[in-house]
Protein backbone atom coordinates (compact mmCIF):
# COMPACT_ATOMS: atom_id res chain seq x y z
CA UNK A 1 0.00 0.00 0.00
CA UNK A 2 1.21 3.52 -0.75
CA UNK A 3 0.22 6.92 0.58
CA UNK A 4 0.39 9.72 -1.99
CA UNK A 5 0.70 13.39 -1.06
CA UNK A 6 0.38 15.96 -3.84
CA UNK A 7 0.95 19.62 -2.89
CA UNK A 8 -0.14 22.48 -5.14
CA UNK A 9 0.18 26.26 -5.25
CA UNK A 10 -3.20 27.91 -4.91
CA UNK A 11 -5.84 27.38 -2.26
CA UNK A 12 -8.42 25.71 -4.52
CA UNK A 13 -6.15 23.95 -7.04
CA UNK A 14 -6.67 20.63 -5.26
CA UNK A 15 -10.41 20.68 -6.04
CA UNK A 16 -9.83 20.58 -9.79
CA UNK A 17 -7.23 17.85 -9.43
CA UNK A 18 -9.48 15.76 -7.17
CA UNK A 19 -12.37 16.07 -9.62
CA UNK A 20 -10.10 14.77 -12.36
CA UNK A 21 -8.73 12.05 -10.07
CA UNK A 22 -11.97 10.74 -8.56
CA UNK A 23 -12.85 7.32 -9.80
CA UNK A 24 -10.09 7.20 -12.43
CA UNK A 25 -8.44 3.84 -12.83
CA UNK A 26 -5.31 3.76 -14.92
CA UNK A 27 -3.55 0.66 -16.20
CA UNK A 28 -2.91 -1.27 -12.99
CA UNK A 29 -3.20 1.86 -10.85
CA UNK A 30 -6.06 3.18 -8.74
CA UNK A 31 -5.70 6.20 -6.45
CA UNK A 32 -8.39 6.67 -3.79
CA UNK A 33 -8.66 10.23 -2.46
CA UNK A 34 -8.86 10.41 1.33
CA UNK A 35 -8.46 14.08 2.33
CA UNK A 36 -8.19 17.51 0.73
CA UNK A 37 -6.30 20.28 2.52
CA UNK A 38 -6.71 23.93 1.53
CA UNK A 39 -4.84 26.82 3.14
CA UNK A 40 -5.97 30.36 2.41
CA UNK A 41 -3.66 33.36 1.95
CA UNK A 42 -3.80 34.08 5.71
CA UNK A 43 -2.67 30.54 6.66
CA UNK A 44 -6.06 29.23 7.85
CA UNK A 45 -6.42 25.54 6.96
CA UNK A 46 -9.56 23.76 5.80
CA UNK A 47 -9.88 19.99 5.50
CA UNK A 48 -12.53 18.03 3.61
CA UNK A 49 -13.06 14.37 2.92
CA UNK A 50 -14.62 13.37 -0.40
CA UNK A 51 -15.21 9.85 0.93
CA UNK A 52 -16.73 10.67 4.36
CA UNK A 53 -18.18 14.18 4.06
CA UNK A 54 -21.72 15.36 4.67
CA UNK A 55 -22.83 15.13 1.02
CA UNK A 56 -21.48 11.61 0.45
CA UNK A 57 -22.88 10.06 3.62
CA UNK A 58 -26.19 11.91 3.23
CA UNK A 59 -26.73 10.56 -0.30
CA UNK A 60 -25.70 7.05 0.69
CA UNK A 61 -27.97 7.02 3.74
CA UNK A 62 -30.87 8.42 1.72
CA UNK A 63 -30.71 5.39 -0.55
CA UNK A 64 -30.17 2.69 2.08
CA UNK A 65 -32.63 4.01 4.67
CA UNK A 66 -35.19 4.48 1.87
CA UNK A 67 -34.77 0.86 0.74
CA UNK A 68 -35.04 -0.27 4.37
CA UNK A 69 -38.26 1.74 4.83
CA UNK A 70 -39.73 0.36 1.61
CA UNK A 71 -39.09 -3.23 2.68
CA UNK A 72 -40.22 -2.57 6.26
CA UNK A 73 -43.39 -0.81 5.12
CA UNK A 74 -44.17 -3.64 2.69
CA UNK A 75 -43.79 -6.22 5.46
CA UNK A 76 -46.04 -4.20 7.77
CA UNK A 77 -48.59 -3.86 4.94
CA UNK A 78 -48.66 -7.64 4.43
CA UNK A 79 -48.72 -8.36 8.18
CA UNK A 80 -51.73 -6.08 8.67
CA UNK A 81 -53.74 -8.18 6.17
CA UNK A 82 -54.57 -5.06 4.22
CA UNK A 83 -54.15 -6.68 0.82
CA UNK A 84 -52.12 -5.52 -2.15
CA UNK A 85 -53.14 -1.87 -1.87
CA UNK A 86 -52.08 -1.71 1.78
CA UNK A 87 -48.84 -3.47 0.83
CA UNK A 88 -48.03 -0.82 -1.79
CA UNK A 89 -49.35 2.17 0.15
CA UNK A 90 -47.61 1.27 3.42
CA UNK A 91 -44.42 0.21 1.66
CA UNK A 92 -44.05 3.36 -0.43
CA UNK A 93 -45.11 5.77 2.32
CA UNK A 94 -42.83 4.15 4.90
CA UNK A 95 -40.00 4.08 2.34
CA UNK A 96 -40.29 7.82 1.74
CA UNK A 97 -40.40 8.61 5.47
CA UNK A 98 -37.36 6.42 6.20
CA UNK A 99 -35.48 7.92 3.23
CA UNK A 100 -35.99 11.41 4.68
CA UNK A 101 -34.82 10.12 8.05
CA UNK A 102 -31.78 8.54 6.37
CA UNK A 103 -30.86 11.79 4.65
CA UNK A 104 -30.84 13.60 7.98
CA UNK A 105 -29.04 10.81 9.85
CA UNK A 106 -26.44 10.41 7.11
CA UNK A 107 -25.78 14.14 6.95
CA UNK A 108 -25.33 14.32 10.72
CA UNK A 109 -22.97 11.34 10.61
CA UNK A 110 -20.99 13.00 7.81
CA UNK A 111 -20.77 16.18 9.87
CA UNK A 112 -19.60 14.19 12.90
CA UNK A 113 -17.04 12.21 10.87
CA UNK A 114 -15.88 15.43 9.22
CA UNK A 115 -15.27 17.05 12.60
CA UNK A 116 -12.94 14.16 13.45
CA UNK A 117 -10.81 15.17 10.46
CA UNK A 118 -10.88 18.91 11.04
CA UNK A 119 -7.91 21.17 10.38
CA UNK A 120 -7.58 21.73 14.14
CA UNK A 121 -7.20 18.00 14.81
CA UNK A 122 -4.74 17.61 11.95
CA UNK A 123 -2.65 20.65 12.88
CA UNK A 124 0.55 18.56 12.87
CA UNK A 125 0.44 18.59 9.08
CA UNK A 126 0.53 22.40 9.08
CA UNK A 127 4.27 22.72 8.35
CA UNK A 128 3.71 20.92 5.03
CA UNK A 129 1.34 23.61 3.81
CA UNK A 130 2.30 27.20 3.06
CA UNK A 131 -0.30 29.98 2.83
CA UNK A 132 -2.25 29.89 -0.45
CA UNK A 133 -1.57 26.21 -1.11
CA UNK A 134 -3.48 22.95 -1.13
CA UNK A 135 -2.72 19.24 -0.81
CA UNK A 136 -4.34 15.94 -1.68
CA UNK A 137 -3.83 12.76 0.34
CA UNK A 138 -4.66 9.55 -1.52
CA UNK A 139 -4.03 5.81 -1.19
CA UNK A 140 -2.94 3.27 -3.78
CA UNK A 141 -2.52 -0.49 -3.81
CA UNK A 142 1.16 -1.34 -4.23
CA UNK A 143 3.69 1.03 -5.71
CA UNK A 144 2.71 4.16 -7.58
CA UNK A 145 3.84 4.73 -11.14
CA UNK A 146 5.43 8.07 -12.00
CA UNK A 147 3.07 8.36 -14.96
CA UNK A 148 0.06 8.23 -12.61
CA UNK A 149 1.48 11.12 -10.55
CA UNK A 150 2.37 13.11 -13.68
CA UNK A 151 -1.25 12.96 -14.88
CA UNK A 152 -2.46 14.79 -11.78
CA UNK A 153 0.46 17.12 -11.18
CA UNK A 154 0.72 20.74 -12.22
CA UNK A 155 3.99 22.37 -13.33
CA UNK A 156 4.63 23.77 -9.85
CA UNK A 157 3.28 20.85 -7.76
CA UNK A 158 5.30 18.59 -5.49
CA UNK A 159 4.70 14.95 -4.64
CA UNK A 160 5.67 12.47 -1.96
CA UNK A 161 4.89 8.76 -2.13
CA UNK A 162 5.30 6.64 1.00
CA UNK A 163 5.14 2.90 0.48
CA UNK A 164 4.21 0.54 3.31
CA UNK A 165 6.07 -2.76 2.73
CA UNK A 166 4.85 -5.70 4.84
CA UNK A 167 7.42 -7.37 7.10
CA UNK A 168 7.19 -10.20 9.60
CA UNK A 169 6.44 -7.77 12.45
CA UNK A 170 4.44 -5.02 10.77
CA UNK A 171 5.37 -2.68 7.93
CA UNK A 172 8.49 -0.93 6.74
CA UNK A 173 8.03 2.62 5.51
CA UNK A 174 9.88 3.55 2.31
CA UNK A 175 9.94 6.77 0.30
CA UNK A 176 9.30 5.79 -3.31
CA UNK A 177 11.29 7.48 -6.06
CA UNK A 178 9.27 8.46 -9.10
Amino acid sequence: MSMVLLRFKGEHTVRGVETKLSGVKGPGQTLQTELLFEVDAHGKAHVSSPSMGVAVTGKSSLLWWGVFGLVFGAIVGVASNGGVMSFLKDGVLTGIVWAIYGLGAGSLYGLWAGRGMSARRLKGIGPLLAPDSSMLLAWADGGVKGQAIAEYSTPDSQSLVLRFNPTGHGAQLEVQDL
